[in-house]
């Protein structure tokens, strides 16, 4: 949905832990883990804005960071943090084209509401996990 929305042919949830970058889901790129995730790791480096570059090769950090991922023939880039409701930046949503793009009016607010549904999951799936750990809530037995 994110890479149709900017009209781009490659996306990914990223997710960075202590152990490195995952890609959670990935549309056009090789999913799975990695030892690190430039790309995650540098949106995230001022967690409330959302990144954009419409042409990587004009963008020295942006090229460091597509030298050490392996994905030279991006020349777009639009990432937007992931965000819990505790405030902890965990990823980023982002979406990748090989040819330089400028950003369709109204598009980053989209994508941002897209991330905010990637957090409003993850959370629920981990509240529910936590309740199916818990077990079934003691319930008062009954006197006579």
């Amino acid at each position: 949905m994110a890479a149709d929305l900017l009209g781009t042919p490659k996306a990914a949830i990223s997710v960075l832990t202590r152990a490195g970058g995952h890609l959670k889901a990935a549309i056009g790129i090789a999913g799975g883990k990695r030892s690190s995730d430039a790309f995650a790791t540098w949106a995230l480096s001022q967690p409330t804005k959302v990144l954009v570059v419409e042409d990587a090769a004009k963008d020295p950090e942006m090229q460091k960071a597509l030298s050490e991922t392996g994905l030279a023939s991006i020349r777009f880039y639009a990432a937007v943090p992931l965000t819990l409701s505790s405030g902890e930046a965990i990823g980023a949503l982002c979406v990748m084209g090989d040819s330089p793009c400028k950003v369709p009016h109204g598009a980053l607010e989209k994508l941002k509401f897209l991330g905010d549904q990637v957090i409003r999951t993850l959370e629920e799936r981990q509240q529910s996990s936590l309740r199916q750990k818990a077990g079934p809530p003691d319930l008062p037995s009954a006197s006579r």
